[in-house]
C-alpha cells in the first residue's frame, strides 16, 4: 500500500507495473512446497458436484485438495452437530489433539463442539443460536460468535474442561454441566451478527456484520 501511495503521488506509470494478482500466483506456485508442503496449488476452485448418497457413504469427496495432501474424516456420525461452521485447531495448529467447532443450529441443539483426533465428540456449550466464528486465543483460549444480530461474543477460558454447560442469551450467563465458570460472554464488543473474527498476537481483533450495512 505504501508503495503503491508512493508511486501514485509521484505519478508512477501503473499500467507498467507488474499485475498483482499474476504476481501473487507467480509466487504461489513458486512457494507453495516451502509454505504448504504441496507441489502446486489446484489451477481452480472445483465445479465438481455430488449428490447425498455419495457424500454419506464418502465425504473424502466433498474436498478436492491438491497434490501431496490428503483427506480423513474424523468423524461423520449423528454425534457431531450437522450445521458445523468455522473450525478451530486445539491447542495448537502444529500437532492438535481436537477441533473445536461451531454449529449454526438454534438454542436446543448443541452449539460449540470438540472433536478428539479419533473421532470423540463431545458437546462444550449448548444455548447459543447460530454459533459461527471460532477462533484460538492467543492466550490460550477459544473465542465464539453468534451469528444473528443480538449476537454474543462468549470466551471459553479451558475448551477441554468445559462440557455440556448451558448458557442463557438473554443473562449471558452459563450454568450446569462441568467447568461453567470457563465460559464468559465479552460484551465490550456490543452485540451483533458476528461473520468472522481475525486475532492478531497483541490483542486486537477484527471482526464483521453479517447484517451491516443492510
Amino acid at each position: 500500500v505504501l508503495a503503491s501511495s508512493t508511486a501514485f503521488a509521484n505519478g508512477d506509470d501503473f499500467s507498467a507495473r507488474p499485475d498483482f494478482g499474476k504476481l501473487r500466483d507467480k509466487l504461489l506456485n513458486e512457494f507453495s512446497r516451502f509454505a504448504f508442503g504441496v507441489e502446486r496449488p489446484l489451477d481452480a476452485s472445483s465445479s465438481a458436484s455430488i449428490d447425498r448418497a455419495t457424500a454419506e457413504a464418502n465425504p473424502t469427496a466433498l474436498a478436492t485438495v491438491a497434490k501431496g495432501l490428503n483427506v480423513r474424516v474424523l468423524n461423520a456420525s449423528a454425534s457431531l452437530a450437522p450445521v458445523i461452521d468455522m473450525i478451530a485447531l486445539w491447542p495448537n495448529d502444529q500437532n492438535p489433539t481436537h477441533l473445536i467447532v461451531c454449529n449454526e443450529e438454534g438454542t436446543a441443539q448443541p452449539g460449540v463442539q470438540r472433536v478428539r483426533m479419533d473421532g470423540l465428540v463431545e458437546t462444550i456449550l449448548t444455548g447459543t443460536t447460530s454459533c459461527d466464528p471460532v477462533r484460538r486465543t492467543p492466550w490460550g483460549t477459544i473465542i465464539v460468535g453468534e451469528e444473528t444480530a443480538d449476537g454474543h461474543l462468549i470466551e471459553i477460558l479451558n475448551p477441554l474442561a468445559t462440557t455440556n454447560v448451558s448458557y442463557d442469551r438473554v443473562t449471558g450467563l452459563a450454568s450446569g454441566g462441568t467447568g461453567s465458570g470457563n465460559v464468559v460472554s465479552r460484551d465490550a464488543v456490543g452485540r451483533l451478527a458476528f461473520e468472522g473474527i481475525a486475532l492478531y498476537p497483541n490483542g486486537v481483533m477484527y471482526y464483521g456484520d453479517e447484517n451491516r450495512p443492510s
